[in-house]
């Protein structure tokens, strides 16, 4: 059955031709991603009845109601199965019960609970990723997951990712026709790559999905996605070491939704709304941002220039897990040209157009994160690589210190000694150094409404840029939400310790330390 027959959009094209082991299909809702579970799981259990598959969905109500519902659907519709019942013995399914004694075996379980078996052999395992640790200890060929944006990162990459690695499935990498070949040797000499794909069909989340953008490498390409989806008969597609990631707009599958469904949701959907849940963006502003006034397309630059002959400043948060935060800035001053009637900034004025009057602009320039995980996430080992990165780059400069006050507080069991005089000790073997750390932090209140301030351009002198490639910093001022009494910093466990930690909010409150420091005088402004 070729791609023709099965009337797929291009974007659903893209997904079914996709050969890499991690695919992320992700739409605006009613795009038709659930019709390509269907599709692509009964085109894997009516070719390759020897591979296990596996759906799952984030919730058991959600995989009943809707994702094997969908599945189902599309099954009877392309290939004609039903589920086998008394009224149905001709059926080619059955679910969460011992298969018919007709029906062929290529294994067989002591419990057939959250299977589908088919008549031909065939098995797919489903589940709910909220309990993902049920699944461990399966075998399967092939994955689709529903509305992953919900997920737990940990449900992918400890237990479903792990769980791909039962052999025989192939494919050609010049055709991409798939072949089931138990002989390792002979699909060896035949140059077939082996292949377990996992499939991830999602909507953007309203909580952001930073970890999908992490894992399918798109935290640099906001703005080439958000140009794409501009235009509703446009798609993104992006192919990249081992994911392929195709993101389209709902306007694909218009021909198969009820007559004024996007003009409906249009009207009952705000301007975001609508970019997450019918354009498929997941770089939309999704409500209760920490830092909503952040835009990534305007603070965040490819590339910073470093003067290794000027000052560096250098600021801390002091803690171990995820890792230890280490922040790198330079500050300089720039003339600009600032109409205060429409807030308009130019680099530079031909002609002298009226309205316009020159102001100092200074800038803030976040140039480097150096985020050390373990075993090297202590304050000297962050010291000593940063110390031999300004090394190898020829610096000349001195270095100013910042962070969180608690850096003055004698370290238990260390008599004196603090996390400044660490730094200070390590650094001063590399070059000029001093602490400029408060010893007290500015109320978490005021250093936010600064920063949203700054983002907003409400003060025109002042502009905060970081470069691309400081990506734990751009994942807080992207991702961070607002909790009861300031950040919500999402709770993490360490898997070998057992301890808790928060996932996000280091790097913006060493961020925050650094620029409140600098712009002191600022704060009289902040009510």
């Amino acid at each position: 059955m070729s791609v023709r027959d099965l009337n797929l959009s291009e974007p659903q094209g893209a997904v079914y031709y996709a050969r890499t082991p991690l695919v992320l299909d992700m739409a605006g809702q009613g795009a038709g991603k659930t019709e390509n579970i269907g599709v692509q799981s009964a085109e894997m259990i009516d070719a390759f009845p020897k591979g296990v598959g596996f759906i799952a969905a984030n919730t058991y109500l959600q995989l009943s109601q809707t994702t094997l519902k969908k599945a189902m659907d599309a099954w009877f519709k392309y290939y004609g199965w039903k589920e086998y019942d008394k009224e149905n013995p001709d059926g080619f399914f059955v679910v969460d019960k011992k298969p018919p004694s007709h029906f062929k075996r290529y294994t067989r379980l002591k419990s057939y609970q959250n299977t589908i078996s088919f008549k031909n052999g065939a098995l797919v395992f489903t589940g709910s990723l909220d309990n993902y640790k049920a699944h461990d200890g399966k075998e399967f060929a092939w994955a689709h997951l529903d509305e992953t944006k919900d997920t737990r990162k940990e449900a992918l990459t400890e237990v479903i990712l792990a769980r791909l690695r039962q052999t025989g499935l192939y494919y050609n990498a010049e055709t991409k026709a798939m072949f089931w070949i138990e002989d390792k040797e002979r699909a060896k000499d035949l140059g077939l790559v082996a292949y377990n794909p996992c499939v991830i069909h999602t909507s953007p989340a309203v909580q952001g999905v930073d970890w999908l953008l992490d894992m399918f490498y798109l935290n640099k390409l906001e703005a080439v996605v958000t140009k794409t989806l501009e235009d509703p008969n446009d798609y993104f597609l992006f192919e990249y070491k081992n994911v392929t990631v195709v993101i389209y707009q709902t306007y694909w599958n218009l021909e198969n939704l009820p007559e004024n469904y996007i003009t409906n949701a249009r009207m009952r959907l705000t301007e975001d709304e609508q970019k997450i849940y019918i354009e498929g963006n997941p770089f939309t502003k999704t409500g209760n941002e920490y830092f909503p006034k952040f835009n990534r397309r305007k603070h965040v630059v490819e590339k910073i220039p470093i003067n290794f002959g000027s000052r560096i400043h250098v600021t801390y948060d002091f803690n171990v897990m995820p890792y230890v935060t280490q922040i790198v800035a330079q500050v300089d001053s720039v003339v600009k040209f600032y109409n205060k009637t429409t807030g308009e900034k130019l680099d530079f004025l031909e002609g002298g157009e009226t309205g316009f009057e020159a102001i100092n602009v200074t800038r803030i320039k976040i140039v480097k994160e150096f985020c050390l995980r373990p075993p090297q996430n202590e304050t000297e080992q962050a010291a000593e690589v940063l110390g031999l990165w300004l090394q190898a780059n020829g610096f000349t400069g001195d270095v100013a210190i910042y962070g969180d006050a608690s850096g003055h507080n004698r370290i238990t069991g260390l008599g004196a000694l603090t996390q400044y005089k660490i730094l200070r000790r390590v650094m001063a073997k590399y070059y000029a150094n001093d602490v400029l750390a408060d010893k007290a932090n500015i109320s978490v209140l005021q250093r936010k409404k600064l920063f949203n301030r700054i983002f907003e351009g409400k003060f025109p002198e002042i502009e905060i840029y970081i470069a691309a490639d400081c990506t734990e910093v751009i994942r807080d001022f992207q991702h961070l939400k607002q909790g009861i009494n300031g950040k919500h910093k999402e709770k993490e466990v360490d898997k070998v310790t057992g301890a808790s930690f928060e996932k996000i909010g280091h790097t913006s409150d060493a961020a925050e330390y650094l620029i409140c420091k600098l712009l002191k005088n600022y704060l009289k402004f902040i009510d």
